[in-house]
């Protein structure tokens, strides 16, 4: 429940301080301009240096919550030499080199970090690197990186979306080791990395900027490079000496997006006889878009392939190396080869056969829809709701009420906004939803087995799963038969939030522990009935206020209860 908590507090405050952040660059003209530039996707001038929030609130909430900062030093000294580069770059664009400088200076005391913590040896793909040529190579590698990250940041989404995805991984993947900071931080990201989401999703109220994006490379590449290792150093008297190794591969194969999209656009430049770090055209974000993909869809394609990346990358760590090592080749090769298989599903018009069969539904199928199943199963949701208030909540736990003194404020800044048509009012149903589900599942109710006739045993988890996944579904396909809805029914932030957790449920599949599967649950579970949500205030419009609110009801009930 602490790592909810972080999360919960640091989406909170990101959203809260970022819009007065937005307010206050416009006012000073710390704008990111357009230009008539090709490479820029926006028209109008907007606010670039949204990575102070992040970076302010994500270190606020972990300092909040790990009290051995003395032992994160040098990690914290790189997050300072990244983050001030990157803010002085946003505030006065710098030459390349003084950029390359600080970052380097950020790398090597991310390297001495690794070292005092233990991790002294550098492998790659099991094969220990010598010494001396294994801090070059580390060198390199950390500086490329968050040099990827910043030429990676050219689509409204396209970078917070990846590192929610990777903050994710990085998150689970650190439940089941001897750590205490990287969860801890991670959680933080992900829930500021959230909550600026909306603000940075297309079209974007405000950049990250170089201090944004800077950061997320450096840190994101520090947790990547701690969770490679098998073991994990304890500080303690015996073990002090200890050396553990970290394997650079795994770090290549889950960042393979932007590493490999930097390498192809530099050696281009190169190529073409320009200076490898000039701006131009020729990234993958920048080609997709070029093919009249929808800005939100191309974000969604990228970020798709980053999340098969990174679960070949836990494949590769905690199972085996050689078919790890050929779906890496494989994803490598669409990849490189993204645009050529865009134009041929282009070309081959398979959308138009879809549109055929979809006119061959009958008419009356949306009609059942709409007056019959989304009120039974709306009315059986709040039934289903309010039995797991009344007997699936885990009493006298009083740590839960910590989160009261941040919901009383949400649902103050609901009631003043809500007739505002705010994203972020029903985005806060989200959150509630979430709250709810991983109080009230803590007794294991989803997960009881019942047999059914040909399939054996099933629990209320899958049902629950399976048939708000098809609901879902369904609305997708015949929204303008359904809710006479012509414009796209999810947004950007809704995309990114499903893939990032699709890809945690299958993260959790592939890992061993228990917690994680858990979490992924309960994520899925909060969000599948999110979107019902969003289908019946859309679909029938006079419910919008009181499921809103009751929204908030069932996860204040939840909490308090918990406490009696």
């Amino acid at each position: 429940m602490q790592f909810l908590t972080i999360t919960f507090l640091s989406f909170i405050f990101t959203i809260f301080l970022t819009q007065y952040l937005i307010r206050f660059l416009t006012k000073k003209g710390i704008l990111d301009r357009p230009n008539g530039e090709k490479r820029r996707m926006h028209e109008n001038p907007v606010p670039r240096m949204g990575g102070l929030v992040i970076v302010s609130v994500v270190l606020f909430i972990t300092f909040l919550f790990y009290q051995d900062l003395w032992s994160k030093k040098f990690f914290l000294t790189g997050v300072f030499l990244v983050f001030t580069i990157g803010l002085w770059d946003d505030l006065k664009d710098k030459k390349w080199y003084v950029k390359i400088l600080f970052q380097t200076a950020a790398a090597h005391f991310l390297i001495l970090s690794l070292n005092a913590n233990g991790f002294s040896i550098i492998t790659f793909a099991g094969y220990t690197i010598p010494s001396g040529f294994n801090y070059v190579i580390l060198l390199f590698l950390i500086v490329g990186i968050i040099n990827a990250f910043n030429m990676l940041d050219g689509l409204d989404g396209l970078v917070i979306g990846l590192t929610v995805i990777i903050s994710g991984m990085c998150f689970l993947l650190s439940l089941d080791k001897n750590l205490v900071f990287i969860p801890i931080m991670s959680a933080a990201l992900i829930g500021s990395s959230m909550g600026f989401l909306k603000f940075n999703a297309n079209p974007a109220r405000i950049f990250l900027g170089d201090s944004g994006s800077l950061f997320l490379g450096y840190t994101l590449a520090g947790f990547l490079l701690v969770i490679s290792s098998g073991e994990v150093y304890q500080p303690s008297a015996v073990l002090q000496s200890k050396a553990f190794s970290v394997d650079i591969l795994f770090l290549i194969i889950v960042l393979a997006v932007p590493i490999t999209d930097t390498l192809r656009v530099m050696t281009l430049r190169m190529k073409n006889k320009r200076s490898p770090f000039l701006p131009d055209t020729n990234h993958l974000h920048h080609i997709l878009y070029s093919k009249r993909i929808r800005h939100k869809t191309v974000v969604l394609l990228i970020n798709t392939l980053s999340a098969l990346f990174a679960l070949t990358g836990v494949y590769y760590l905690n199972f085996s190396k050689i078919p790890a090592l050929i779906l890496f080749g494989f994803l490598l090769g669409m990849l490189l080869n993204a645009s050529r298989i865009i134009d041929f599903v282009i070309r081959k018009e398979n959308l138009l056969t879809i549109g055929r069969m979809y006119r061959l539904v009958p008419a009356n199928i949306p009609v059942l829809y709409r007056k019959f199943l989304l009120p039974a199963l709306g009315v059986v949701t709040l039934l289903l709701m309010f039995l797991l208030l009344l007997y699936e909540i885990e009493r006298y736990q009083s740590y839960y009420l910590y989160l009261l003194i941040f919901q009383i404020p949400a649902l103050a800044y609901a009631v003043v906004v809500f007739r505002r048509n705010n994203y972020y009012v029903d985005l806060i149903v989200f959150l509630n939803l979430i709250i709810f589900f991983a109080i009230t599942g803590l007794n294991g109710f989803f997960y009881k087995m019942y047999p059914v006739p040909y399939i054996m045993q099933i629990n209320i988890n899958q049902i629950f799963i399976l048939l708000f996944s098809a609901v879902v579904i369904l609305f997708i396909l015949f929204k303008e038969r359904i809710a006479n809805l012509r414009t796209q029914f999810l947004t950007g932030v809704d995309l990114s939030i499903a893939l990032s957790i699709v890809f945690v449920f299958l993260l959790s599949l592939l890992l061993d522990i228990p917690s994680a599967y858990r979490i992924s649950d309960t994520l899925l579970r909060s969000f599948l009935l999110f979107l019902f949500y969003k289908i019946i205030i859309t679909t029938f419009p006079r419910f919008h206020f009181s499921l809103h609110f009751t929204s908030f009801a069932v996860s204040l009930a939840s909490l308090l209860r918990t406490a009696m």
